[in-house]
């Protein structure tokens, strides 16, 4: 799934999006961390019942791999999983870094203005999950 660019993204944004998630996820019983940041400021972070600090600390990672490279986390993951682990080929801190989906970049006119986690399912489903609500933001 494609991550949509936006056209525009505040404060406000930030919120009804993550807002949105949660409303989401709780309906689905998805045990998940939503984190919502500009740069490392969160602007929305919220844990489910069954997330925990590992699912804080995954989003974080992804986070920074998406700050890195200005692309959804799962492209790594892709590449990762056939072979080619941007982690290890740029010699990232595994600590502070990881190619796992579920971290999409926030887009407006062509710049990177925040990004979107989400951790808790597998990789797959947390980028899916993470476009799914991007796409619902941007319906309404």
């Amino acid at each position: 799934m494609q991550v949509p660019p936006l056209k525009k993204f505040d404060l406000q944004d930030a919120w009804n999006l993550g807002v949105l998630a949660h409303d989401l996820a709780a309906e689905r019983g998805y045990p998940i961390t939503i984190d919502i940041r500009q740069g490392q400021t969160s602007l929305f972070t919220v844990r489910l019942p069954g997330a925990t600090e590992v699912n804080l600390d995954w989003a974080r990672r992804k986070r920074n791999l998406t700050l890195l490279t200005k692309q959804a986390s799962w492209e790594f993951d892709k590449a990762r999983k056939a072979g080619q682990d941007i982690v290890v080929e740029q010699n990232l801190d595994p600590k502070e870094y990881a190619s796992h989906g579920g971290c999409v970049p926030i887009i407006v006119g062509g710049e990177l203005v925040a990004t979107f986690a989400i951790s808790g399912l597998p990789s797959i489903q947390d980028h899916e999950f993470a476009v799914e609500c991007l796409n619902l933001l941007n319906a309404h």
